[in-house]
Order: C-alpha cells, then structure tokens, then sequence
C-alpha cells in the first residue's frame, strides 16, 4: 500500500506501538525519508450537515486551537537545534487529521543496560551530551514532560563514545501555557506532575525534567531505578511520602550527590538542567577527558553531534 498524506508518502500501514495517543510511520518525500505522527484527536469536522451547525463550529474551534497551540509549541522548539533535539520539521493539517513530521532517526543504538556497560568517562561524556541538548530546550522554556529511555536514543560515534538524540516532544508544553491534562510516562513523573495529574493545584516546570534525567542517569549507571518501597508503583510516590531512596553502590559518589539532588521532593532544590550540566563538567575534568576541540558533526554517524568537547 502507498498512502500519500500531503505529499508524503507511506508505504506500510501506521504503528499504534509506544505511541500515546498518536500513531506513527516512516515516510518518503522529495528523496527523504521522514518520521510522520498522525494525531488521534482532534478531528477537524469536515460535515457540517452530518454534525449539525452547533457541534461542528464547537470541534472547529476545539481543532484550531489544538493547532495555534501546537505551532506555537513547534516554532519555540525550532529554536533550540543543537543537532541532537529532533524539532518538528512540518505540522499540518490533511483532511480531518492532524500530523507532525521530523528527521527519521535510524542505525544501532544502545539499550539502557547497553549503557551502564560502559566505563565512567564515557557516561560522563554521554550524560553532558544529554543535559547540554536539554539546557537549550530549558533556555525557551520548554518542559518536555516524557523524558525516558525510548525518547533518548543513544548511539556510538565513530570515535567511540556516545551521544544521543532527543526525540518526542508532543507531550512537551511551554512553561508560560502548562496544560490542564499532563501526558508522559507515569513512570518518570515528578512529584508535582504526579499530584497534578491526580487533581492537584500545582506548577509543572522545567524541573520536572530535572526529575526525570535524575532517574535516567541512575538508570545510565547501573541499569536499573533507585530502590524505593515495594508498596508504592512510582518513585515519585515513594518520595512524595518522605520514603528515602536507595542508590546503587556502584554510582560514585560525586555522581550520586548530584542524582540525589535532581531527586529532590522539592523542586526549588532541585539544580536547573544548566546546573547539573556544569557539575558534571567538573566531575569529567577530573577524567581523561580534556579536548578544546569546537562541537563538529560526526560524519559515521550522519548529524549526531559529538558531545566530549561542550564544557
């Protein structure tokens, strides 16, 4: 089958897999390939005799302001290229449906296990990779909002360290517009987001990002969450009861004050993604890392930018 969507064409049918309340697809145009997500709602009416006056200038104003508020979104995201935040490239609407286009992103990339395998200067390298991409994001106030490990792809380079590409940001929102419903992972929810979804009064900001990388750099070092309580299903809930965590004794201690601290129940005391960027400069320091080199693409791995040179 071949499906042309406003110029794109698709030649297999849309996955419904990981993907929320989207589906997805790899498609070709103009000599490129490109990942496409079609949205499963809104829907802008297009029978008005079917749905009546009434209804269809409701979904109507429903749909366009699904649309002014994605732009809006799409264009602050463009802002932020640093060669590993994968922006939304073309968003528009074909028909009744809604769909946004990047890069297709492709080659081996490593699992969160794959990772914790690695010696501790190149997760250094590959952990200020992450924090200095998401800094950029953080700068136009961008939250995220579904940090974990699908949505950081992480690749070797051809000098074998790693960086990775940020990629799935249609759950993200701006700081100045928090949504009333936030999506993502409950799994990586902070704290605030969790209460917040659950009928709280409370400010989602950046910092919930912050929660999130804190989990993942764990993750990153030994390959598995802090320990928390049997009784609670997320992290976020344990610390939002005062529960202590436990982090693996494999984590160097440097590097286990600073997860602690992005770990924070507060998110005041939690550092800013700039912050935890700047400490773990000083720990890698310390490592044979120390290159004066400018931030260059690396030609194997076609865009990826190589991160062992940001401090």
């Amino acid at each position: 089958m071949t499906k042309d969507i406003n110029g794109y064409l698709l030649h297999e049918e849309f996955s419904v897999e990981n993907a929320g309340m989207c589906q997805w697809g790899f498609a070709q145009k103009d000599g490129h390939e490109y990942f496409i997500k079609e949205f499963l709602s809104p829907k802008y009416p297009l029978d008005e005799k079917k749905l009546g006056l009434e209804l269809t200038k409701k979904m109507q104003e429903s749909a366009n302001a699904f649309y002014e508020r994605k732009s809006q979104f799409y264009s602050t995201l463009a802002e932020c290229r640093t060669g590993n935040n994968v922006v939304v490239l073309d968003f528009f609407r074909y028909g009744a449906k809604y769909y946004a286009v990047t890069d297709k992103v492709s080659g081996n990339l490593l699992s969160v296990a794959d990772v914790s395998k690695l010696s501790d200067e190149k997760k250094y390298v590959l952990i200020r990779s992450i924090l200095y991409s998401l800094s950029k994001v953080h700068s136009c106030g961008i939250v995220h909002s579904d940090l974990k490990p699908e949505n950081i792809l992480v690749k070797v380079t051809s000098d074998g360290y790693c960086t990775a590409k940020i990629i799935d940001f249609d759950s993200g929102f701006l700081e100045s517009d928090v949504p009333e419903r936030i999506e993502g992972s409950q799994n990586y929810f902070s704290p605030e987001a969790l209460r917040r979804i659950n009928g709280g009064d409370c400010l989602v900001s950046t910092k919930s990002d912050v929660w999130a990388l804190g989990l993942l750099i764990h993750q990153y070092w030994c390959g598995s969450m802090p320990h928390f309580p049997s009784n609670y299903r997320y992290v976020s809930e344990a610390v939002a009861n005062n529960c202590i965590l436990e982090f693996d004794d494999s984590i160097p201690v440097d590097v286990k004050s600073i997860i602690q601290t992005m770990l924070d129940k507060d998110p005041d005391i939690r550092p800013s993604v700039e912050k935890a960027w700047s400490l773990f400069c000083e720990l890698s320091a310390s490592t044979s890392i120390n290159r004066d080199e400018p931030v260059r693409a690396d030609p194997v791995t076609s865009g990826w930018f190589v991160p062992d040179d940001l401090n």
